[in-house]
């Protein structure tokens, strides 16, 4: 028996002035693609940081605390909708902490420019279609994604409370309250329902992440329940992980991999991407070939998962079993 799932690759930008080779794979489709991939990603330098001020200057604010004074255009931080400036008369939207704004098509392709104003481009896996500012270096207060766009470093979100958008839990504040500070996204959980993890604090940290759209993304034919980490599966993952490549194993077990930037924002990459070519489970709950429907499937009730990070770049498998660690088909 053997994998099933798609390979999807975000190959870094080529460096200045050389060309990317116009490869199949390229990540510019933002589409999966069946081919895999054994580039590694080079270093890129940070962006620069845009100074923000606080609301008034007498009250003390946390560093980790985003908080604006005038709104802000496409790839500045922020922690409300309401911070965000209009672009083109687009609806302004906080997406985790960035800047960018709605698209007017909610069924936009993705990495499309046409719903959205120049600048940015567009998707909708999500259900409603989201325009990202381009990464430009010294306007992005982010980190540029394997598309090309400006995105949160994971560092710091925005907050549910003003923001469509956002995961932060509480309202912006000036105080110091250590439970209105923006959550970090890039460190594990261990109430997060996978049980006794055994993986590195990566690796659970993905897995978590796979728990979390599978308990909140409800579809016909899909179950939401949280999956349990297995060790035996986890310590496969790990060991088929064991370098920057993007490869299926041969354990014959429901498998996920890919490659982007970040433990969360890879791992959300994987298992959310839906338009247009990772289709649902079947409405009858049977598998279907897709990053999505491996995260979703019904069959599934334990998950494990390897990790190498080299740099920026973050290469991830994710292998899924039934109640006892076995290939759920």
């Amino acid at each position: 028996m053997q994998s099933s799932e798609w390979s999807r690759t975000f190959d870094p930008p080529p460096p200045a002035g050389e060309d990317d080779g116009g490869d199949e794979g390229s990540s510019d489709s933002a589409l999966p693609d069946d081919e895999t991939s054994d580039d590694t990603s080079e270093d890129r330098d940070e962006p620069e940081t845009r100074p923000v001020d606080p609301v008034d200057d007498d009250d003390p604010v946390d560093d980790d605390i985003v908080v604006v004074d005038d709104p802000v255009g496409g790839g500045g931080l922020c922690a409300c909708d309401s911070d965000c400036a209009s672009t083109g008369g687009f609806e302004p939207l906080c997406i985790h902490g960035i800047c960018g704004v709605r698209a007017n098509d909610d069924a936009c392709s993705a990495g499309s420019t046409s719903a959205c104003p120049a600048g940015h481009r567009c998707w909708s896996g999500t259900g409603r279609g989201v325009c990202y500012p381009d990464y430009v270096a010294g306007t992005c207060d982010g980190v540029r994604d394997g598309d090309g766009s400006c995105v949160t470093d994971g560092s710091f979100d925005c907050y549910q409370a003003c923001g469509v958008l956002c995961d932060q839990s509480g309202t912006p504040s000036f105080d110091d309250d250590e439970e209105d500070d923006p959550v970090d996204d890039d460190v594990y959980d261990p109430d997060a329902g996978l049980g006794d993890c055994t993986g590195t604090d990566a690796e659970c940290l993905a897995a978590q992440v796979i728990n979390e759209y599978r308990t909140s993304h409800v579809h016909e034919g899909e179950c939401n329940n949280p999956l349990r980490w297995n060790q035996h599966l986890g310590e496969l993952a790990h060991e088929h992980q064991s370098g920057p490549f993007v490869a299926h194993s041969s354990y014959g077990y429901i498998e996920n991999v890919g490659q982007a930037y970040g433990v969360r924002e890879t791992a959300e990459y994987i298992v959310q991407y839906e338009a247009f070519s990772e289709p649902h489970c079947a409405a009858d709950g049977s598998y279907v070939m897709s990053h999505h429907c491996a995260a979703m499937f019904c069959g599934n009730e334990t998950v494990g998962v390897g990790v190498f990070q080299q740099g920026e770049a973050t290469y991830m498998t994710m292998i899924f079993g039934d109640a006892e660690g076995n290939p759920s088909w």
